[in-house]
């Protein structure tokens, strides 16, 4: 069978050899590759295809008809339609062993380096409850409920806009589970104006929340399409007695966002109860997080990650580490402690205002914060006559720009340590780097279990003769 045989709408007996980045089972008929949601490497199932490409088709399963014995019952009865999570049909041991084999995919076939180079992932010490972190949108559904029309919250079901109404999400922590179960409560009783995406009208667009796991503070802010929001004492008054005492609130924000766009928050976000922030404990360290502002997911394994950050750019004491995505700064104070000066660059403002307090707030003053964008900072450093040690990359999903990867030059540090969210763009980017650099290790770790997401930590080291 060929591409040009294979038709939407057929179904087709195809075996799973091996998962992609994104979870999906990859089969192949005649060398022709299917990706199959949910399909496990060495499971046979009738698949029918429901899209074909020039180099590629997708399926959807009908019937399995040879199991993987490392297939298990996921724990979320939202799996199936829920966008979330691609994991949950996998035993834990069996996604760790796939993780650690995506990255060493990407970094054979793009990169071209030797799989030896990658470590064996580090597993996480929280399975289930680990997300410090609720961002739900809101939707009216059609269905009527009391007189009403019924307010869904949660994640996007697979694919849509569309909001799977979420009562209990098993990676959440438990009080943010409960925070999200008060509001939706709330919300149907007073009736809230919801936001409608076609036609720009209504309130509410999504509600955030997030818990400090060292110190149990939470926060919730209101995304609204509005400047102000009315009535909005009586349902936070609400709010509280429906939630109870046990859950410690200590910021409620409202961010006003009235574009017209995916995006979730706008520019503008204003404390209405409690102080601007929340704080977490990490690794010895305290953390101001503001509502508008990134701080990693899973916390618990946020101080692994940034300790073998910090391992593998093993300092003496007396180096200048440049800091590049460095948010708000987290991976910058770990360094800063075992350092001789250490420089943050980041360019969204809120980030690096937290990014000083948090400098301030744990007495390490030997760090330097910027806000700019990197490409810029990296001239502007080195016009300065500042020579880096060590750079830490930690960039966004899509990876470093090029004119990044080129500056980078500019110091020609003796080391530098690569924190990535997604393996194929730190494979990409590395190839780019190892004309002038060795990569000498790469040690996935896990933040994000039941899903497909794999962090990494890569260490690379300049070559003798460039």
């Amino acid at each position: 069978m060929e591409k040009a045989d294979i038709r939407t709408g057929d179904t087709v007996l195809l075996t799973a050899e091996n998962i992609a980045g994104g979870g999906e089972g990859i089969g192949s008929l005649h060398g022709f590759k299917i990706f199959v949601e949910n399909l496990l490497p060495g499971e046979t199932a009738k698949v029918r295809i429901v899209d074909v490409r020039k180099q590629y088709a997708r399926g959807r399963i009908v019937e399995i008809t040879e199991r993987s014995a490392e297939r298990v019952a996921p724990a979320c009865k939202y799996f199936e339609e829920c966008g979330a999570c691609q994991m949950q049909h996998i035993d834990y041991g069996a996604q760790l062993r796939y993780k650690t084999g995506i990255v060493k995919d990407a970094i054979k076939k793009i990169a071209g380096l030797p799989e030896s180079i990658v470590l064996e992932i580090v597993p996480s010490e929280l399975k289930w409850g680990y997300r410090n972190k609720m961002q739900f949108p809101i939707k009216q559904s059609s269905g009527k409920k009391a007189g009403k029309k019924k307010i869904s919250m949660g994640y996007y079901r697979k694919g849509t806009h569309d909001v799977v109404d979420i009562e209990d999400c098993p990676v959440l922590h438990p009080s943010l589970n409960r925070i999200a179960r008060a509001l939706r409560q709330v919300f149907n009783e007073y009736g809230a104006s919801v936001f409608d995406e076609d036609s720009g009208r209504g309130l509410l667009r999504h509600v955030l929340s997030r818990v400090a796991f060292g110190t149990g503070e939470h926060s919730v802010t209101f995304v609204i399409n509005e400047r102000h929001f009315p009535g909005s004492n009586k349902l936070i008054t609400k709010f509280f007695e429906v939630l109870g005492k046990d859950v410690k609130i200590s910021n409620i924000s409202f961010n006003s966002n009235t574009r017209r766009t995916n995006v979730i928050l706008g520019d503008n976000t204003k404390t209405v109860l409690g102080k601007d922030y929340i704080i977490e404990k990490l690794g010895g360290l305290e953390f101001e997080i503001s509502p508008d502002s990134f701080f990693q997911i899973n916390p618990v394994q946020a101080a692994v990650l940034f300790q073998t950050a910090l391992k593998l750019a093993d300092l003496k004491g007396d180096e200048t580490v440049l800091d590049l995505y460095c948010g708000t700064g987290a991976i910058s104070l770990y360094m800063a402690r075992h350092a001789g000066r250490v420089y943050g660059v980041e360019e969204i403002s809120a980030a690096i205002s937290d990014a000083k307090k948090n400098a301030i707030r744990n007495k390490i003053n030997n760090v330097m914060f910027r806000c700019d964008t990197v490409e810029r900072q990296i001239k502007k450093l080195s016009s300065e006559g500042i020579k880096a040690d060590v750079v830490v990359l930690d960039p966004p999903r899509a990876g470093c720009d090029i004119r990044v990867l080129e500056h980078i030059s500019c110091f020609m540090p003796e080391k530098i340590v690569y924190v990535s969210c997604d393996p194929a763009t730190l494979a990409r980017d590395i190839k780019v780097l190892s004309g002038k650099y060795n990569v000498d290790v790469i040690q996935p770790v896990d933040m994000f279990p039941q899903t497909a997401h794999v962090e990494c930590v890569a260490k690379l080291s300049r070559k003798a003769n460039p």
